[in-house]
């Protein structure tokens, strides 16, 4: 059973309706994640394809998906029912917590948006991949001509300044004032109810410009540490506009990024995901996490470990000699390899197999030749009585097997400083 209040709006009129909306030409993916239970869902953007089935593809069949129209709950596929859009939201059953996928156009960030409202129960979210205020800066409402900041709107009647914000573990509904302090936010991709009084709009002012990038950080493990056992991985990712981040990893001598784990809400040295060694070649890996936010800002940060050990469960490794020279000195040796560890990387004969000249040695450096310093020339603009220092992390390895290696890392100094 739904609370009191889920039943009260089922037999009253709830009806969400827009004006014309202009979009970005530029096609976006978004990704969020709901809990189990029933859920007021909203997709911020306009989906390509604006079907529920293919806006909710991830959902296990059946698709429990209803919207509101003339004071009834409708179903996919029953009279009134609308596509998915932006400033919507419907209720949304799930057995599971799901991840959905969307790709489509960002609502204008150039004009507000309109969002009208009838007497009754409205159905109300962000139409932006960004929170909205609850607040009068942000937010007002038009009736009869007339256009009323948030707080002066509920105070006339036309509306209740609080919005109803539904609960999906227990089915219960949390008042989200206005103006209240810290301030109440509507959050992207979630749905929230406002009664109305009146027939008119609802009126969300666009997000201001944004020109501060995301904060970002690999907390833990940190730079040149060993690994040889599952490792968790923390980080802390802040942004009031955040989008998404992606934690990945990649082999140094690759950078072929594999994804670990996504998300669309901040972290405060939190854990993230699992790196597990046993899976992997030992040798430096680079882990990556990068953030968006809506302004199209993006950060990152890389941190190098070193995968060692030889608990490798599962590996399969074969090679194959195909010429063998037997000159003086040293031997020219020429085999394909195949290892499992590698099955997802392309190489030199595919998937998974590499061509390995002599003694099969590697060679890798964690960062692109002259990425990470900093040089800072002289008063003469001389760059001989200047200084240089590495600002990140800076290391080369050889690699001759599982055990023999050889690490160099490279300090620069200047006999004449400025």
């Amino acid at each position: 059973m739904k609370s009191r209040l889920h039943i009260i709006f089922t037999s009253l009129i709830i009806i969400s309706f827009f004006l014309t909306v202009v979009y970005s030409q530029q096609q976006t993916t978004l990704q969020h994640r709901f809990v189990s239970g029933w859920n007021l869902v909203s997709v911020p953007l306009q989906p390509v394809n604006p079907s529920p089935s293919a806006v909710f593809d991830e959902v296990t069949p059946p698709l429990y998906l209803y919207d509101y129209v003339n004071g009834f709950e409708v179903g996919i596929g029953e009279p009134g029912f609308t596509n998915i859009a932006p400033g919507r939201c419907y209720n949304l059953l799930l057995r599971n917590a799901t991840t959905v996928t969307a790709t489509g156009s960002i609502a204008s960030t150039t004009q507000p948006y309109h969002n009208s409202i009838v007497p009754g129960w409205n159905h109300i979210s962000s139409p932006w991949p960004v929170t909205v205020p609850w607040n009068d800066a942000r937010v007002s409402v038009s009736y009869g001509g007339v256009t009323q900041v948030l707080s002066a709107a509920a105070a006339s009647g036309w509306i209740e300044g609080s919005l109803q914000s539904l609960n999906p573990a227990d089915g219960s509904y949390t008042p989200l004032p206005p103006n209240d302090t810290p301030v109440c936010f509507l959050l992207p991709w979630r749905g929230y109810l406002l009664f109305s009084t009146v027939t008119g709009e609802l009126i969300m002012q666009q997000p201001p410009p944004d020109n501060t990038p995301p904060a970002v950080a690999i907390t833990s493990p940190v730079d040149d540490t060993k690994i040889a056992l599952i490792t968790s991985i923390l980080g802390t990712v802040q942004d009031d506009n955040l989008v998404n981040w992606t934690l990945e990893y990649a082999p140094v001598e690759t950078r072929q990024y594999t994804v670990l784990a996504t998300g669309d809400y901040p972290l405060s040295n939190e854990f993230i995901s699992k790196l597990d060694p046993t899976l992997l070649l030992n040798g430096m890996v680079n882990l990556r996490l990068t953030a968006v936010d809506f302004a199209g800002n993006i950060s990152e940060d890389i941190k190098t470990v070193l995968i060692e050990g030889e608990n490798k469960l599962g590996v399969m490794r074969i090679s194959f000699v195909d010429l063998e020279v037997p000159v003086a000195g040293i031997p020219i040796t020429i085999k394909r390899t195949y290892d499992s560890r590698t099955r997802n990387l392309p190489r030199d004969f595919g998937y998974g197999w590499s061509l390995e000249v002599g003694v099969g040695g590697r060679y890798m450096n964690n960062r692109k030749l002259g990425d990470g310093w900093e040089f800072n020339p002289g008063p003469l603009g001389l760059p001989c009585i200047g200084s240089t220092a590495s600002v990140k992390y800076h290391v080369t390895e050889v690699r001759f097997s599982d055990r023999e290696f050889y690490r160099f890392s490279l300090q620069i100094s200047n006999p004449y400083p400025g």
